[in-house]
């Protein structure tokens, strides 16, 4: 589980891309930390980029296919006031 110290350089967004799981090998559309749906396992993920192929780490039967969700997304321009 992605984990954070400092509140104040997060914010809660109800963006419709965290909802989406995406198949192993899909374009990146956001850069980001991406959690494998199947077995919790975490990466940073630069777009334009591809999210690792589902050779990227071995699952059980029981964990299914590798499918990418965004959890953290990259924000765009850092706010000023958020470093004081």
């Amino acid at each position: 589980m992605a984990v954070y110290k400092f509140e104040r350089f997060l914010r809660q967004s109800n963006d419709t891309g965290f909802d989406k799981a995406l198949p192993a090998g899909s374009p990146t559309p956001r850069s980001g930390i991406y959690r494998c749906d199947g077995c919790g396992l975490e990466i940073v993920a630069a777009a334009p980029g591809t999210l690792p192929n589902g050779d990227h780490h071995t699952h059980t039967s029981q964990q299914k296919l590798v499918r990418w969700k965004l959890i953290v997304a990259e924000g765009g321009t850092p706010d000023p006031m958020a470093t004081r």
